[in-house]
């Protein structure tokens, strides 16, 4: 949120500026989709399907 700021400042040197922080807050705005959305899902799914493995008697049931 530090960031947005220098994304629309004007001054001199902002240009640079805005260089550096676009790829900032990309990454942050990622970062925090892929924590709260993507690899609950992800985790829940391989949980699922090594307790299927296991429910199934497969005694080698491996998550990799």
């Amino acid at each position: 949120m530090g960031l947005l700021p220098i994304m629309w400042s004007t001054g001199s040197g902002a240009d640079v500026m805005k260089r550096i922080a676009a790829p900032m807050v990309g990454g942050s705005a990622t970062s925090f989709v892929l924590e709260l959305f993507v690899y609950p899902v992800a985790l829940r799914d391989l949980e699922v399907a090594l307790r299927d493995e296991i429910r199934a008697g497969d005694t080698n049931a491996r998550w990799w």
